[in-house]
């Protein structure tokens, strides 16, 4: 049964037609699959160049100073003039030479303030930032000199613990153990809410949240991926979701009463063998890169393996478990524990510590205690 406010028959229906729909969408051979559920393949690892790819790259520094020294970093974003971080809570500003501007806001408990910057997002048309204070449950919104404009409420639900902003709407989403997640879009200028799709199911007490969601844009169109779903959905400009391609885990995923903590605060259904759990998913125009662990028993809080998958949809060939190197560095090369993070269907963004180059020659005057050093792929 659909879980969703009975008043919005509308949406009910909306939601009806659309897992119709997703049941008639085009078969598997048609769009890009990623397959993931067999354990041979995944333990077969693989490398591959960077160079052959078709990858290069480009290094930016990032200035240290007392004014900007950066923790790990949590996002990172980019307009036309700038990178925009997110470290230890704070948004930070840099041009395009890595050289520092500002700080985005203050950090506090003010109507114009946020406790700490769990994501942000760019509305690069209005020049505005918008920063989500996630245990704060508001948005506050600032201009790129870091002006407050204004704030406003979260979505109710705490699991919404993500945000995407594409055009005049904003998309919220988050963790959710359904086969269909909680999908809201709101209109920044008319503030007005809509529901595009309900779970399924909702979560017991004790439940371990591992069904995240990840949206992309690529070619000014907007892609969804939601763990406990193997489908890869397109949202159309009517807000409805197509198929654009699969991420096939099969037996591999996890079942609900394996991650349902009971009494004891053991799993109510024994784990039945290995699970893949997915991390990150970053889609190109070429590429759809998939960072997933491999876990023995995640209620028992077993150690559990880093992998990569990628997927070529030029030539349409998958990498189940594959390393991508760069041919001089290493330190520059593509691993399973790289962060990436989506600029635009053309690029991907990077970063690695400053004491990884520091004996190299690739970033003049670097030193070991440096800021972090931005590592920008992309393909002519």
């Amino acid at each position: 049964m659909i879980i969703m406010e009975s008043r919005f028959v509308v949406v009910i229906l909306f939601i009806f037609s659309t897992l119709l729909s997703c049941n008639k969408q085009p078969d598997k051979k048609e769009l890009p699959v990623i397959n993931l559920n067999s354990i041979s393949a995944i333990n077969d690892s693989i490398t591959l160049s960077l160079d052959d790819l078709g990858w290069k790259e480009k290094l930016i520094p990032l200035e240290t100073n007392d004014s900007c020294l950066l923790a790990d970093i949590s996002v990172i974003c980019e307009s036309i003039n700038n990178y925009w971080i997110v470290s230890n809570g704070e948004v930070l500003k840099f041009d395009k030479e890595g050289r520092y501007d500002r700080r985005i806001g203050k950090v506090g408990q003010g109507p114009e303030e946020y406790g700490s910057a769990y994501k942000i997002q760019l509305d690069k048309k209005a020049e505005e930032v918008y920063v989500m204070d996630y245990f704060g449950r508001k948005m506050v919104v600032y201009d790129f000199n870091g002006k407050f404009i204004r704030t406003f409420r979260l979505p109710e639900k705490e699991f919404m613990a993500n945000f995407s902003l594409y055009g005049n709407t904003l998309f919220y989403h988050g963790i959710e153990n359904s086969l269909i997640p909680t999908l809201l879009a709101e209109d920044i200028k008319t503030r007005k809410m809509e529901t595009i799709c309900s779970p399924d199911r909702e979560m017991e007490v004790g439940e371990i949240m591992l069904g995240n969601s990840f949206m992309s844009e690529v070619n000014d169109e907007i892609y969804l991926y939601h763990y406990f779903n193997d489908t890869i959905y397109k949202i159309t400009p009517e807000k409805k979701l197509e198929a654009a391609g699969f991420i096939n885990l099969k037996n591999l995923m996890f079942v609900y009463d394996e991650i349902i903590l009971v009494g004891d605060k053991t799993a109510k259904m024994k784990q039945g063998g290995p699970r893949v759990l997915v991390d990150n998913f970053v889609n190109t125009d070429n590429f759809f890169f998939v960072f997933y662990r491999l876990c023995d028993e995640m209620a028992a809080g077993a150690n559990s393996s880093p992998h990569l998958a990628v997927y070529d949809k030029i030539s349409k060939k998958e990498y189940t478990n594959v390393a991508l190197l760069h041919s001089a560095e290493p330190a520059l090369s593509i691993r399973n524990t790289s962060k990436l993070f989506s600029a635009d269907g053309k690029r991907i963004i990077s970063y690695i510590q400053a004491d990884a180059l520091a004996e190299t020659d690739l970033v003049p005057g670097i030193k070991e205690d440096d800021n972090p050093i931005l590592v920008i792929y992309y393909k002519e």
